[in-house]
């Protein structure tokens, strides 16, 4: 009894490590201009597990320049805007502009053009089929209801391409003139042995695409976010929800 009660107790501590305590990792680039790109993706808001005071206290320390969220800011279950994400979106608009693209979970909300609506009020960005360029940096956005869209990136820029699911890197990996592709979805396979993780929607069992910075050809990068919350799958380990922050240094 004692040493099942301590053993429940531990893996209690565990499971809190593995889906509670927000990690930032870190890359840099080489690029045309220096900026702080700060990569959110799989939030699952309500279901987020991580506080979102947690999630803006992270964001605010990595000084970011701009912020891309690459879907599944909300799960499936929301059913309108309420007064705790809007207030999320108003702080976090307010250390730096936020640029958003839908995942499969936002296109499944009912009220979603009501809640879109409410966003774009407060200045969150709409990426979904557009483009931004801050300097010689140029973001564009794939729409979740049109993921076949075709780009039509600045070769002469440093291009990064918000989409929310990460093998849609086959598609997009020649002719695009894409730096770096900036995904999620796949949590990060969920349960990671060592660096590969098991099952990633899309992708199946063992799939290649679920965490890290991919070197895809001579030009082009692949970034994919663990994410920082859950949906169907309760349960993390080895893989603990994530910020990423991408330094181009030009």
């Amino acid at each position: 009894m004692i040493k099942s009660t301590i053993a429940s107790f531990l893996l209690g501590i565990i499971s809190a490590h593995e889906n509670f305590n927000l990690t930032i990792r870190k890359h840099e680039i080489p690029a045309s201009e220096t900026m702080n790109i700060v990569h959110l993706s799989d939030i699952h808001y309500p279901k987020q597990g991580v506080s979102l005071k947690s999630i803006l206290f992270q964001t605010k320390q990595c000084d970011p320049t701009i912020i891309c969220i690459t879907g599944d800011l909300m799960d499936d279950s929301l059913k309108e805007m309420d007064q705790s994400l809007y207030d999320f979106l108003s702080h976090l608009k307010d250390i730096a502009p936020v640029l958003y693209v839908r995942g499969n979970h936002e296109v499944r909300i009912d009220k979603l053009i009501n809640i879109e609506k409410k966003m774009f009020e407060l200045g969150i960005i709409n990426l979904n089929g557009n483009h931004h360029s801050y300097g010689q940096v140029s973001f564009y956005g794939i729409d979740e209801l049109n993921r076949y869209q075709i780009l039509d990136c600045n070769k002469e820029h440093f291009n990064v391409v918000l989409a929310h699911h990460p093998e849609d890197v086959y598609r997009l990996q020649e002719g695009f003139g894409i730096d770096i592709m900036l995904s999620g979805h796949a949590h990060g396979g969920q349960i990671r042995i060592g660096n590969h993780g098991l099952f990633a929607p899309g992708q199946g069992i063992l799939p290649r695409y679920t965490k890290g910075l991919w070197q895809i050809h001579d030009r082009m990068r692949l970034n994919i976010s663990a994410g920082i919350g859950m949906s169907s799958f309760k349960q993390r380990i080895n893989n603990r929800p994530e910020i990423v922050l991408i330094r181009l240094k030009g």
